[in-house]
């Protein structure tokens, strides 16, 4: 059986985004404080054009997890 995040992986990979969205509502309902929840979100709306919904995202793995800033994070925010 997959974990959570290798199923979050493939579902992008996948280009499955409106499961992994799903996907990451559903753990932000037990683990809020995963920032997972959050980067795989961002990267969705990223991926669709959605730019401010990405940050707002990305701010949030940021503010949860600041060592993932410069490799997760920063690679998808607009300079």
């Amino acid at each position: 059986k997959k974990d959570w995040k290798e199923q979050a992986i493939e579902y992008f990979d996948a280009g499955k985004f409106d499961e992994l969205v799903a996907h990451c509502k559903e753990r932000e309902k037990t683990h809020k404080n995963d920032p997972n929840i959050y980067y795989w979100q961002a990267r969705v709306h990223h991926m669709e054009g959605e730019s401010e919904k990405a940050a707002k995202l990305f701010a949030q793995v940021s503010k949860i997890a600041p060592d993932w800033h410069k490799d997760f994070v920063e690679p998808y925010i607009e300079k």
